[in-house]
């Protein structure tokens, strides 16, 4: 009787031990949000970065541990454009993605070629969605075909701007320099986007 008070009491605590290392396999740091992707368990958190430029903001991200992050689904973008509100005082904003052109979409507009599906690839290993661009003359590579960089639009509601229609989770192609881009109103570069695989 006493031998299976001993191996019941054992049992108990290998299974206490499992229990708590599968709670602690998968998970996110305090702070960011858990997401499952085809990759693994995906973990996002939005950061302040007030007219950074992209190489500005991807060390941000790397001091947390993590890397520029892409949006793979719409829970994804529907968090950020939540978690925007917070972090960006409530003002609409852009936010940096994880996302670069490709070689072979360099110094190219959109064409057949350089297509909406194929001019950009994203960057942190994990992220496999599709790119919602603002439009269909989206990326066009505007601005001395320098616009090798991503952001996500966050608002809370449509807005027009400079005769465009800005829906909330837009993508637009940019230069990675804030050098093109606007300092104040609307699309402001006012966040990052960090992500890293669950541990």
């Amino acid at each position: 009787m006493f031998e299976k008070a001993i191996l019941l009491t054992a049992s108990l605590i290998a299974l206490n031990v499992n229990m708590i290392r599968a709670q602690s396999v998968n998970s996110c740091p305090d702070g960011w949000a858990r997401f499952q992707r085809d990759s693994g368990v995906w973990c996002l958190k939005l950061f302040a970065a007030e007219n950074w430029d992209y190489d500005k903001a991807s060390k941000l991200c790397i001091s947390q541990g993590s890397v520029v992050s892409g949006i793979q689904n719409l829970a994804e973008s529907t968090f950020v454009i939540d978690s925007s509100y917070s972090v960006m005082g409530g003002n609409s904003g852009s936010i940096w993605l994880g996302a670069e052109r490709t070689k072979q979409c360099l110094k190219k507009k959109l064409s057949a070629t350089c297509s909406q599906k194929t001019a950009f690839s994203w960057t942190d290993g994990s992220t496999t969605g599709d790119f919602n661009w603002l439009d269909s003359s989206q990326p066009d590579n505007a601005h001395g075909l320098t616009q090798d960089c991503l952001v996500f639009f966050a608002a809370g509601n449509n807005v027009k701007y400079k005769n465009v229609d800005w829906f909330p989770g837009a993508l637009d192609d940019v230069a990675c320099s804030t050098a093109q881009m606007e300092k104040t109103g609307p699309r402001v570069v006012r966040a990052v986007l960090c992500g890293q695989a669950a541990k």
